[in-house]
């Protein structure tokens, strides 16, 4: 979504041809590749006002999943916290994190604007 429609280009041609000149390269090369794509953005209304390539939209487009954000799986925020914080301990060879029911609550209230990276950040810090 917010890839220069220049560089967009770029990426169609690779994408259609496997084939790419190296920055400084005098010679193309190529490459057999699988791309994964992923954004925050509505892609067909940045198509729509000129922002993002059609082409480059249905040549991504073959299988979506649309994930929704952590704010609106709550179910998910506690079952992701304690994966994080059992992973830290580990790192840090320190117990996890034991979930009080008010840290609960909090964790299902807080809006987590920064999805699951925000989550992942906070229980870094609190482990």
């Amino acid at each position: 979504g917010e890839l220069p429609l220049a560089l967009q280009a770029k990426l169609l041609h690779f994408l259609e041809n496997g084939s790419y000149r190296a920055v400084g390269a005098s010679v193309a090369s190529s490459s057999d590749v699988r791309v994964v794509a992923a954004t925050n953005r509505d892609l067909a209304d940045d198509v729509q006002s000129g922002r993002f390539r059609e082409d480059l939209f249905y040549r991504l487009n073959v299988i979506t999943l649309d994930i929704p954000a952590l704010r609106e799986r709550g179910e998910d925020v506690l079952l992701l916290a304690q994966h994080f914080s059992r992973r830290q301990a580990v790192e840090e060879g320190v117990e996890p994190i034991r979930f009080l029911p008010d840290s609960v609550q909090a964790l299902a209230r807080h809006r987590w604007p920064g999805n699951v990276r925000e989550l992942k950040n906070l229980i870094e810090r609190l482990t």
